[in-house]
């Protein structure tokens, strides 16, 4: 320290004394507190982890280079959910000015982890005409890392389809719902069920098929009204006599022997062997609409 010089003021006594400046002073600077905020944490999609993205500020004095570096941010748990808080660990300072100034090493924000998608797709189904609707069953896509459907999946996945026992052959949605998910949004997407005829029916079918492409070339054919008696058919002359079919005789249908009549669900004819029996009409009514 140099220059100490003594001011005289109204006394006049200034000039008795001598001064000199002191040697050996010390003092200290003390470092500054920075701190540092978590000024902005990244919202994002459920990933199985806690890793967060966030964005760090602090106070330094205008001019000081400083670098600050931190050992990561994360969530509290890696569970979705919104305002959830965010913690930086580990901030350390680095830069030349980095000695001037002690800093805090935690710092906590808040952000949210949104859903991930999940979908649940209703699997095809068949079954046959007449029969109860089978066990449906659905496929899941969107399960990330380890996770499981027993541990992410809550609820009883419920089934539903207008189709039921006695639904004619044809294709019907099968819809799902009743599940859910904290870390997953599920998306359903319906399947199909598929009743296909019965076995009798299609045996009928294919009997019709074979009376209508082989009995008129064959001529093996019975007036209807002759099985509606209940008379025994052996062969082609037990039935082909003297009397041929009358104008507004009911129709004749293939047969072997003897009757054995069946009704079939959406179908008016009767099974007479490999053969069928078209009911009676009066008029110009074709085979086709019966």
């Amino acid at each position: 320290m140099t220059g100490t010089t003594l001011v005289d003021t109204s006394t006049g006594l200034a000039s008795n004394y001598t001064v000199s400046n002191p040697t050996g002073l010390t003092a200290s600077i003390t470092p500054a507190s920075l701190l540092v905020r978590a000024t902005n944490a990244a919202s994002r999609v459920y990933d199985t982890t806690t890793n967060a993205s966030v964005t760090l500020g602090d106070n330094r004095i205008a001019g000081d280079v400083l670098t600050i570096s931190n050992s990561g941010a994360s969530f509290a748990h890696k569970n979705a959910g919104a305002n959830k808080t965010v913690t930086v660990n580990g901030i350390a300072l680095g830069g030349a000015d980095a000695d001037n100034y002690i800093v805090n090493t935690t710092a906590t924000t808040t952000a949210s982890i949104t859903q991930a998608a999940l979908g649940v797709k209703v699997d095809n189904a068949e079954k046959d005409q007449g029969r109860a609707n089978p066990a449906f069953t659905a496929s899941y896509t969107g399960l990330l890392g380890g996770d499981t459907l027993a541990n992410e999946v809550s609820g009883n996945l419920a089934f539903s389809t207008p189709a039921t026992t006695g639904s004619p052959a044809g294709s019907y949605v099968v819809s799902a719902a009743g599940q859910a998910s904290t870390n997953y949004a599920l998306t359903y997407t319906p399947g199909v069920l598929t009743v296909n005829p019965t076995e009798a029916l299609q045996s009928a079918v294919a009997s019709v098929i074979s009376a209508v492409n082989l009995a008129p070339s064959q001529g093996n054919m019975v007036q209807a009204e002759v099985v509606a008696k209940g008379e025994t058919v052996t062969s082609k002359e037990d039935v082909v006599q003297s009397n041929q079919p009358q104008q507004g005789s009911a129709p004749v249908v293939q047969t072997t022997a003897s009757v054995n009549s069946n009704v079939l669900p959406g179908l008016r004819l009767s099974v007479v062997d490999t053969g069928l029996r078209l009911p009676m009409e009066t008029g110009n009514t074709s085979i086709e609409s019966q």
